[in-house]
C-alpha cells in the first residue's frame, strides 16, 4: 500500500508564519501556514492519495525554517 494520510506537527522557527510544503514524487500536494514560534505547534493533515508504492513524500519549508515535532503516515485501506 502507498496512498494514505500524512499528519505532521509543526511550528515556524521564526517570528512569522512560514509555509510547510508537502510533495509526492516532486508534485506539491499541500502548502500550509505554520504558527509563528510564539504559538502552539499545529497538527496538519495532508491527503496523499496520489502516492503509489515506491513514492517519495517530501516535507519541507517554503521559506526558511520550520520545526517538526511528529510525523505519522496512515495507509488508506
Amino acid at each position: 500500500p502507498a496512498a494514505g494520510t500524512l499528519k505532521v506537527e509543526a511550528i515556524s522557527s521564526g517570528d512569522t508564519s512560514r509555509p510547510l510544503k508537502v510533495a509526492v514524487d516532486g508534485t506539491e500536494v499541500a502548502s500550509l501556514d505554520t504558527p509563528d514560534k510564539t504559538g502552539t505547534p499545529q497538527v496538519f493533515e495532508v491527503d496523499c492519495t496520489t502516492a503509489v508504492a515506491g513514492s517519495k513524500i517530501y516535507i519541507y519549508s517554503g521559506n526558511s525554517g520550520i520545526n517538526l515535532f511528529s510525523i505519522d503516515y496512515t495507509y488508506t485501506k
